[in-house]
This record gives C-alpha cells, structure tokens and sequence, in this order.
C-alpha cells in the first residue's frame, strides 16, 4: 500500500517508524534519517510542496522516498529529496528490493505532477538504483566522488599501510603539538554547544582568509546544524574530535558515525596552528577513535581532494539519476 505524506507535521509523526526503518535498511546514512532532513525542512526549505510516499505492508513502513516538487511559474515542475545541497548522501530507504520498487513505481505512475525528477549523490547501493521507473526514460551519470579508507582491526595495521614520509611527518606534527601543550580530545554530552559554537568559528576564520564564506555562515544554516547535532547526539552517532590549545579549541572535525561507518562531515582549525599541520593530526585522531569503535571504513565524502589519498583513500562513486517525462524531454534536454 502506498501512503502520500503532503505537510511537515505529518512527515515528523511517522519519526518514529521512519528511524525503525532506517535500522532495517542496507545503505542507509546520517543524510537520510529523521533527524537530519526534519531538520533541513524546518530551517533550510526554500519553496515547493512535500511530496513524500511511503510503502506499508501489513501496516509495516517498508519503504520511504522523502520528497518535494518545486519549480516557478512557466518553469519544469522538479522533483528531488529533501535535504538536497547539504546531504552527501541521498535515496530511498527500504526494508526490500520489492519494497523500493514499490516506491519508484508511484513515482513514475504519478508523472502528470512533476516534469523532472533529479535525484544526485546517490550512493552504489542505494536500492534505487536497482530499481525501475518504467515506462519512463531514466538518465545517470556521475554525481560526484567520495573518498573512503577500509579500516583494519588496529591502528598499528593502518599506519603500517601509510606512506612512509607521510607516517614520519603525522609522527612529527603529534611530538610538535604535544610538546607545544596541545591536547587532543573527544567531546562529551555536555560539551556539544561549545564545540559548535567553535567550529562555526574556526570554519568561518579559515574560509574568511580566503575571501570566501563557508557553507556554515549563514544563521538558518547554523540552525539546522545544531538541530541535526543535537538528534545525532540522541542516536549515539555524533562525534566531535578537538585540539585544545592554551586552553581553547583551536581545531575541530564533526564525524557522524553509525552502522560501523565514520564519515568526516566538517570541520576547521586556527591558522595560527598551520605550522603543526592540524588538519592531518585531528583526521589521524579521528582515525583511531573509529578504530578503536571497530569502525568498518572512514569516509572523506564528496570531492576527490589531494589530501585524502595520502590515507589509502579508494574512490566510490555517487550516481546522478534524471527521470524524465515525455513532456519535459524536448524542453529539458538543453539544460
């Protein structure tokens, strides 16, 4: 059976089937939970109408597809998952193929509502990809790369792999900071705010020396990371990794973990430290605290940055899908 949910309060009601189904699903990710994308609507939604199905078997959540239609006036109506732009990761989660299926059938059934679906950063085994959109044509390309290490048993294991100038100078930059008075450390509870609150500090510092904003300045963007934070910290999956320098957080990286999975969402550091090479030394930490977790793989997400390599980084790739209908095609194949 398939359920249309239309409104925010309806789409937070089923929270707590929805974080059930998220247990029961292959692939899923911090991106696709309750707490991130209730979020993203409440502070980050700019304009549409919720569109989200969801499959019940026997009464049973089996699959749910959180979406939105947008588009202006004289525009092709879009459809694409909530949480677009700030989530690495997207899809539908399901409990089975059939159920995924399910989902995607309404989809395509109900194409006089919607012109486009675009639909990117969908991960290899999301069972959307496995999925058809039948009778409609379905386009994929490459979304974007995701750097991720497989982590072995131990740390010794890992840094045994590690380029062997590169383990010198991570071994350098530890001695250097800790002679220096610098504490590496990992927060607690408590001590969520004031780690958010220096990383909004420290990433907006760092992205200010380069002329840039960072994607964390604006207010309803800081909103919406508290908020997520604050739901991650409630499921166990937050991890937030520091260096305290002279009394002050001067370095800081946000990992999400869950289902054995680390993934290295954000993070920023003093420039004043730059000589210490902090960057690598917080992602080393991270390391072997998810090590140390039995963490299966730590993931750098999107972007195929230089740095991430140096760990034994192998590419995964994300896939862009584009559904379109027989209407949109003509119009839509110049854009």
């Amino acid at each position: 059976m398939i359920q249309e949910l239309a409104t925010y309060e309806a789409l937070a009601e089923l929270s707590p089937e929805w974080s059930e189904l998220w247990d029961r699903s292959a692939g899923a990710t911090p991106f696709q939970s309750p707490e991130w994308l209730l979020a993203w609507w409440r502070h980050l939604f700019c304009g549409g109408q919720m569109w989200t199905i969801a499959a019940r078997e026997g009464g049973r959540l089996t699959a749910l597809a959180p979406l939105f239609v947008y588009g202006q006036a004289g525009e092709p109506r879009r459809v694409a998952f909530i949480g677009a732009g700030v989530s690495d990761y997207s899809g539908i989660l399901a409990e089975s193929a059939r159920a995924a299926q399910e989902v995607c059938s309404h989809i395509a059934a109900s194409s006089t509502r919607w012109d486009i679906c675009d639909f990117p950063e969908i991960r290899a085994d999301s069972p959307l990809l496995s999925a058809s959109f039948a009778p409609l044509e379905t386009q994929r390309c490459v979304s974007s790369v995701c750097p991720v290490v497989r982590l072995p048993a131990t740390m010794a294991e890992f840094e045994a792999r590690l380029p062997p100038k590169f383990r010198h100078n991570l071994r350098n930059s530890r001695n250097r900071l800790r002679d220096a008075g610098a504490v590496l450390e990992t927060a607690l509870k408590g001590q969520d705010e004031e780690y958010v609150e220096a990383l909004f500090r420290l990433h907006a510092a760092r992205w200010r020396s380069k002329g840039e904003d960072g994607v964390l300045c604006s207010p309803a963007t800081q909103s919406f990371f508290r908020e997520a934070c604050r739901g991650f910290r409630r499921r166990g999956w937050l991890r937030f990794h520091g260096l305290r320098f002279q009394g002050k957080l001067c370095a800081i990286v946000c990992i999400f973990c869950s289902l054995r999975r680390s993934v290295y969402y954000i993070g920023g550091f003093a420039d004043e430290l730059l000589r210490y090479s902090p960057g690598s030394a917080m992602i080393e930490f991270a390391i072997e605290r998810a090590i140390a977790e039995q963490v299966r793989e730590f993931d750098f997400l999107r972007l195929d940055e230089k740095y991430k390599y140096r760990w034994g980084a192998t590419d995964r790739i994300n896939t862009r899908v584009v559904i379109r209908t027989s209407e949109s095609e003509s119009s839509a194949a110049g854009r």
